[in-house]
């Protein structure tokens, strides 16, 4: 640009010809600075939160409720012992590996968070692991999408093995 600045620009070119003959050339050229400088920062976004969840050791699950379809990040999934594409991203997948006798209470808070938000959805409770193991774990989460009906689109949230921590509690029970 004349102030020295750079933009980022696309260019579309079309060529006519008439009779084996070139005629002329029309050239758009569209201004993409500020789109290229968003998808930056959604890249620079999406790295960050990837290097928390790592980090933190936290794994990351995101639900959409109208198909059933569910997002477990790859830290979800090694805390399980499992590796990517080993598990249906379903609900009936997180649904399997709930311990029974933990499902129903968890159920009925979700429906409860599902009508009232500000009903929390976050406590502990096992999980099945790859080799039959019931791991505990720490769950976060929160409807993040409503229809217009107030009925819930989406929900998004974490989970974090707490195993050690609840058999420290286990074990200081146990010396009392």
């Amino acid at each position: 640009c004349k102030d020295g600045s750079i933009r980022q620009v696309e260019i579309n070119a079309n060529v006519l010809w008439k009779n084996n003959r070139f005629l002329h050339t029309r050239c758009f050229i569209h201004d993409i600075t500020e789109r290229k400088q968003t998808e930056k920062r959604i890249q620079i976004s999406e790295e960050r939160l990837s290097l928390a969840l790592e980090s933190s050791g936290d794994g990351l699950w995101d639900w959409n409720i109208t198909t059933g379809r569910v997002y477990y990040s790859p830290q979800w999934l090694e805390m399980l012992g499992y590796e990517k594409d080993e598990l249906p991203e379903t609900l009936d997948t997180w649904e399997r590996l709930v311990h029974p006798e933990e499902k129903p209470w968890i159920i009925e808070q979700l429906k409860a968070h599902f009508l009232d938000r500000s009903i929390p959805y976050n406590f502990d409770y096992r999980v099945l692991t790859k080799s039959g193991e019931w791991k505990w774990i720490s769950n976060y989460g929160k409807v993040v999408a409503r229809n217009c009906n107030n009925i819930p689109l989406r929900m998004t949230g974490t989970h974090k093995d707490i195993s050690d921590r609840k058999e420290a509690e286990e074990k200081l029970k146990a010396s009392l």
